[in-house]
């Protein structure tokens, strides 16, 4: 592997080659060692490598390798300890292209184990070496967050879009105007929406209810609020309709007064809580109706012991 002048300088540093001599150049990019530090286009490094270039293209250090399917260079931060058998760092490697490269970086405890990777296609890959996303984690989380374990929040394509967590709370967003919270399974099957205005559909992406189900719905109980309850039928003064009236009223509409019709039902479907209400009102009529039939009975049983009294005693005089 070919290198440029500085891991040449490098190498002679390390090998001790270079001792207490300075090194100098009257114009800038000359390198200079300085009390155990090496400048590149300065004369005072501050640190034991100190670049500095007088451009405004910045410093640059270049590590090149004619063999494209191997280990181009990298930077290792080791200990000699156990002969610098564990480090850590981060290398570049040729991929099998020609302009195909990526950088692994790895991390040392106990043993060296590659930590990330970034795949010449740019996707960053956390616990797998063939990132397919932007962001690949394999076998492992991602948290999001503040320090003091509340908060976070991602984006999805911008601030207007995303996911939150207030205190304990975890808000999914969408403020595009128009925009709707999809739930799709097993692919693009949509499950659930919820619309810009709030209302919710199962098996319906335009729900007009604030919970439209195009299915069957089993529960252990549903409560309705279906006020106001008609116990006024019960009430002192409660006009009860003649049942003779009520005759020709269902003969004129084809159903019970009160009651929707048949065709209405069908077209838009029937409201559970008036539906509840106005069968409960035709009970409560009905059992009116019933006891003002119980009442003539009793009437008309009355008159008729009356009557089979008085004929008896006709009989015996």
């Amino acid at each position: 592997m070919k290198t440029t002048l500085i891991f040449t300088c490098l190498l002679l540093l390390s090998a001790k080659i270079i001792n207490a001599q300075t090194w100098s150049g009257s114009t800038p990019g000359n390198i200079y060692y300085n009390q155990g530090a090496v400048g590149i286009g300065t004369s005072s490094p501050n640190s034991t490598l100190h670049i500095k270039e007088q451009s405004t293209s910045g410093g640059i250090i270049t590590v090149e390798n004619y063999q494209s399917d191997s280990r181009l260079g990298g930077l290792h931060f080791a200990s000699g300890y156990d002969n610098f058998q564990s480090w850590s760092g981060i290398e570049a490697y040729g991929t099998g292209g020609v302009d195909q490269q990526d950088l692994r970086f790895s991390v040392s405890y106990g043993t060296r184990r590659e930590a990330m990777r970034i795949a010449p296609s740019a996707n960053v890959g956390i616990g797998t070496a063939a990132p397919n996303t932007k962001l690949h984690v394999l076998n492992g989380a991602i948290t999001v967050g503040i320090d003091n374990g509340y908060g976070g929040e991602i984006f999805l394509g911008n601030s207007n879009h995303g996911l939150k967590r207030t205190n304990n709370n975890v808000t999914m967003y969408t403020d595009g105007g128009d925009g709707n919270l999809v739930f799709n399974t097993v692919g693009s099957n949509e499950r659930m929406r919820i619309t810009p205005s709030g209302n919710i559909g199962m098996g319906t992406a335009s729900p007009t209810e604030r919970l439209s189900v195009n299915g069957k719905i089993r529960a252990q109980e549903i409560r309705v609020d279906a006020g106001p309850w008609p116990d006024y039928v019960f009430r002192p003064g409660y006009d009860l309709k003649p049942l003779d009236s009520l005759r020709k009223e269902i003969q004129t509409l084809g159903h019970l007064p009160g009651m929707p019709d048949a065709k209405n039902v069908e077209q838009e479907g029937a409201e559970l809580g008036m539906l509840v209400r106005a069968l409960v009102e035709k009970n409560e009529t009905l059992t009116l109706y019933l006891l003002q039939q119980h009442d003539q009975i009793k009437k008309l049983q009355k008159q008729v012991a009356t009557l089979t009294a008085k004929k008896a005693k006709a009989k015996y005089r």
